[in-house]
């Protein structure tokens, strides 16, 4: 993978989002969408050996992961709990600048085909959800038994695994 452009790199921090949790060190997005121009191209010089060498930091690799008691009274059981775990701020946009890099290879060679481009950038939902309505359509008109397994993503990630804690 070639080296990022630093206008690149720039506009990844620009676009974080705000008023989200630090990771172990305690930089923020804010801190990071405030940055002088020095500092800016250090930390490009960094991203980019990250990138030339296949490698990050040690300590980009740690996770704090923290139990928060979902809304209903946990009595400090941790079954009761949804996992948050915080990362390093500089290691998410890298993973985004890699993301956007990879998304980006997708589209200009189109290596995605069929039903696999919904979450490709300038992409369309519209041709999925048009394909499951024929078929639910034609069960319908046919008068033929139709399973759906669809997986809610928002309960993947819901479990505390307690040993790991």
């Amino acid at each position: 993978m070639k080296p990022s452009i630093i206008t690149e790199w720039s506009n990844i921090l620009k676009s974080l989002p705000l008023n989200k949790a630090t990771g172990p060190s305690g930089i923020s997005n804010e801190m990071l969408q405030h940055i002088g121009l020095r500092t800016l191209h250090y930390l490009w010089i960094l991203i980019n050996a990250c990138l030339t060498l296949n490698n990050m930091p040690q300590q980009w690799r740690e996770a704090y992961v923290y139990p928060i008691p979902k809304p209903k009274e946990w009595k400090f059981n941790l079954s009761k709990t949804r996992p948050i775990t915080l990362l390093e701020t500089v290691r998410k946009a890298l993973v985004k600048l890699l993301t956007n890099q990879l998304m980006k290879t997708f589209v200009d060679h189109n290596v995605l085909k069929g039903m696999n481009f919904a979450e490709l950038p300038h992409q369309s939902t519209f041709e999925p959800l048009q394909l499951l309505d024929n078929v639910l359509f034609d069960a319908k008109d046919n008068d033929k038994p139709l399973f759906i397994y669809s997986q809610d993503m928002s309960k993947a990630y819901d479990r505390v695994n307690l040993f790991m804690l």
